[in-house]
């Protein structure tokens, strides 16, 4: 996935993002690419622009591209990646997922249930080591920032990927400690 703002006179951000896409572009044939990304003024004319290049270079643009003007609120940041979650679209939540969570700033919240389903999307995809690993840090960010719900889905997400790894003791030490902060938080 491929986020960026229009500047200018409706065109991709050329400081940073252009010249690195220009370096993809020769890559794109065949590749399943989605695109996002944000603008201030006119009617998203850079996007319709930006898919036609990607298309004339080859790319299959797996999904509708989202754009949103303005700065995106914090529904709008979670539906670019719960939404392709949701309907099985693994590999496109996990991108958009880093690319948001590397570039934008949003909430603790948002940003909590974005890593949560950027470790469900990894789990689901059959990766269970690496989903296991990124539970670790979706609960050590939900401890360090006060988000509850994220350390108690993180620890339900280890527990599941321990299980499905054949650790039965550390899954239900997972979950337990999981229901043990529902329980007294009344979730």
């Amino acid at each position: 996935a491929f986020g960026c703002p229009a500047m200018g006179a409706e065109e991709l951000e050329d400081g940073e993002f252009a010249p690195m896409f220009e370096t993809c572009e020769s890559k794109l044939s065949g590749k399943k690419i989605a695109l996002f990304g944000s603008y201030g003024w006119g009617d998203g004319e850079w996007m319709r622009t930006w898919e036609e290049n990607c298309r004339d270079k080859g790319a299959n643009l797996v999904c509708d591209s989202v754009i949103c003007q303005e700065t995106p609120d914090d529904e709008a940041l979670y539906y670019l990646v719960g939404e392709p979650c949701s309907i099985g679209d693994y590999n496109t939540a996990i991108a958009r997922a880093d690319s948001l969570l590397a570039n934008v700033e949003m909430s603790d919240s948002v940003r909590a249930y974005i890593m949560l389903d950027r470790d469900v999307s990894i789990l689901n995809l059959g990766h269970l080591e690496w989903g296991g690993a990124y539970a670790d840090s979706v609960i050590d960010f939900g401890r360090r920032s006060g988000v509850e719900l994220a350390v108690t889905q993180g620890l339900q997400n280890r527990g599941s990927s321990r299980r499905r790894l054949g650790d039965y003791d550390g899954s239900v030490a997972d979950y337990s400690e999981a229901l043990d902060l529902a329980t007294a938080s009344g979730d």
